[in-house]
């Protein structure tokens, strides 16, 4: 029943995807895994039943889909973290070894049809050279693309601190999650025979299922303007990206003085989803320029700058009787917290306690 399950969940999100109004390249790369997912377990199944050896046709033809995962993963996570954009030629050098793979099998798929039944009755018997071959690329290139997919997820979440000051919807844990269930994937391979492994797939899909379709940002490219300069996130490259500024020390100091006027009067922080962009036109100057200003005037990342203008505010509203009625997260939500998480983090930072443990010490 499972593999029904994970076929039809796979399924349903590739025509879910191919039916959006407004979609990019990171969902048609989706749509194709999941496509390939569906057409993949749908053939096991039916191999697993039995029905495949009614039509030997249909043997043979999953070999070379194994390799595809961790190539489509890499393939989506570029996309979505905007790391390395799609492109057909790069895509057509990372699906070679799968090409390569439907060449090796050909000799089987010459077979006639009650050939290709006694080999697969003979558990592969004079293709196990083959088997060694799609075993060994598939777990090289599974574990090698889920851990490139897993750094471009963790650069993406800092680059993402210089221009959002809330990264709660674009940390893409869940696609974290699924990297390494990718991974587990390999050890079942290793270890356990083809029904664990497909049971293991199939809640694979089941995963995806559930977090595409309630997080939908995860499938939607938040692109940023294409007039903003997206940071690298090396040290040296912190420390060096704006030499070649043409913003002056005069005019950096007079614009750091109106973003703390601002900040003060305007209070632009407590709105949840402030980004640099925003804060940017408040302050009629180009992106660049205010995170070079924060970066350097306030040491701190506009992710990091902005949430500690929250905390700093909660401190002040607070001591304030007329919020002694607030609970503490409903204040952190009032000066544009949106997750108890972020706000414990936070609190703790620029304090050195728990916002519990802070409090009861000035109560007592």
């Amino acid at each position: 029943m499972i593999y029904v399950v994970g076929t039809t969940i796979a399924a349903f999100l590739c025509l879910a995807l191919l039916l959006k109004k407004k979609k990019g390249s990171a969902e048609y790369i989706l749509a194709a895994w999941m496509l390939v997912a569906a057409f993949h377990q749908l053939l096991f199944y039916l191999t697993w039943s039995g029905q495949a050896m009614k039509h030997p046709h249909l043997l043979g033809l999953s070999l070379p889909l194994p390799v595809l995962y961790g190539v489509m993963l890499y393939f989506y996570t570029s996309e979505i973290t905007e790391e390395k954009p799609f492109s057909w030629r790069v895509a057509g050098l990372h699906l070679l070894p799968f090409f390569c793979l439907i060449g090796l099998a050909l000799p089987f798929y010459s077979l006639s049809a009650a050939e290709k039944k006694q080999v697969f009755e003979n558990d592969g018997a004079d293709y196990l050279w083959y088997q060694y071959i799609l075993l060994s690329w598939f777990t090289i290139a599974t574990i090698g693309y889920a851990f490139w997919a897993l750094k471009l997820i963790r650069n993406t979440r800092r680059r993402a601190q210089h221009f959002f000051s809330n990264t709660e919807k674009r940390n893409l844990a869940w696609l974290e999650y699924l990297s390494f269930g990718l991974v587990a994937i390999c050890l079942l391979v290793l270890f356990f025979d083809d029904t664990i492994i497909f049971s293991g797939v199939a809640f694979l899909m089941v995963f995806i299922g559930l977090h595409g379709i309630n997080q939908t940002a995860i499938f939607q490219s938040d692109r940023l303007s294409e007039s903003v300069t997206l940071p690298e996130t090396t040290a040296a490259a912190e420390n060096s990206r704006y030499l070649k500024s043409g913003l002056k020390e005069a005019e950096a100091e007079q614009l750091f003085l109106r973003l703390q006027e601002l900040v003060h009067v305007e209070k632009p922080f407590k709105n949840p989803d402030l980004t640099l962009t925003e804060l940017a036109k408040s302050l009629d100057v180009h992106p660049n320029y205010l995170s070079q200003v924060i970066n350097e005037k306030a040491q701190r990342n506009f992710y990091n700058y902005i949430n500690t203008r929250r905390v700093e505010e909660f401190l002040k509203l607070a001591a304030l009787p007329g919020y002694k009625h607030y609970t503490l997260l409903a204040l952190a939500f009032e000066c544009g917290f949106n997750s108890k998480s972020t706000f414990n983090k936070y609190f703790k930072l620029h304090t050195g306690k728990t916002p519990s443990t802070f409090f009861q010490e000035i109560n007592n």
